[in-house]
């Protein structure tokens, strides 16, 4: 995911997590999701190469959404998804936290932490347990081609631990993950490929690229695939029920 773009360009939208240090004892047990994805497309080099416009600092970012994205300082950003509705269920409002390091090799984005607000309120909670030791990274690099081109490269990597005892396997939400991302990375790189035209033409401008995208794909991404997120919703609200079942019995 990709929050801003290095000068309308470069950032991870994600839908996603808190990056914690634990101790081993804390993590012992629980089901873990690791998903490594690789995005890359092919672009036309400009008068500026595409190597210089991954290594760009954060603060010559723009904001990818103009509704969605707050700049928090200059290497972090706040991305709020905007409402989301599972029918039935549950209403929520994600909000995630990114980093950006810019070592030689490109750019490191990394969400920090992610936070829901919504009803009904103890799902919510559960919610913001269930993600609550997760860390999604997202590697951006160039590689020249030497003939006119270069590769422009994502690769994401999520490590997940999910609460002891938590009902849905880690196989699922690895496959609710990956289909996210691939049907969040070809209009994040198209966005990617026309902001570096301009960049790469001197265009320095910090204006937003889109104004309320991010809320609209995540909304639609819902829409699509009920088949997978109704099915981790549902096991969160049944943990719940069990929780509050067993207060009144006690």
């Amino acid at each position: 995911a990709w929050l801003s773009l290095p000068q309308m360009s470069l950032a991870m939208l994600s839908t996603t997590a808190m990056q914690t240090t634990e101790d081993a004892s804390d993590l012992e047990g629980r089901p873990r999701c690791l998903v490594q994805l690789e995005f890359s497309k092919t672009l036309s080099d400009g008068e500026r190469p595409l190597v210089d416009y991954v290594q760009l600092p954060a603060k010559k970012y723009s904001v990818l959404d103009s509704n969605q994205v707050q700049r928090i300082d200059d290497d972090t950003f706040r991305v709020n998804f905007g409402d989301l509705k599972v029918p039935g269920l549950l209403r929520i409002s994600p909000t995630a936290e990114v980093s950006v390091e810019v070592p030689e090799s490109g750019a490191i984005q990394t969400i920090n932490s992610i936070g829901f607000e919504g009803k009904p309120a103890k799902l919510i909670n559960a919610m913001n347990m269930l993600f609550s030791k997760m860390t999604w990274v997202n590697e951006v690099t160039a590689e020249p081609l030497g003939d006119g081109t270069s590769n422009l490269i994502s690769n994401v990597k999520l490590d997940w631990y999910l609460p002891k005892g938590y009902p849905a396997k880690p196989e699922l939400m690895n496959k609710l993950v990956t289909r996210l991302m691939n049907y969040m990375m070809p209009w994040l790189l198209n966005k990617l490929q026309d902001d570096y035209a301009r960049w790469a033409a001197g265009d320095d401008t910090r204006a937003a690229v889109t104004r309320g995208e991010i809320a609209q794909l995540t909304a639609d991404f819902m829409q699509q695939n009920q088949d997978l997120v109704m099915r981790p919703s549902e096991d969160l609200q049944k943990e719940a029920d069990k929780k509050d079942a067993a207060k009144t019995k006690s």
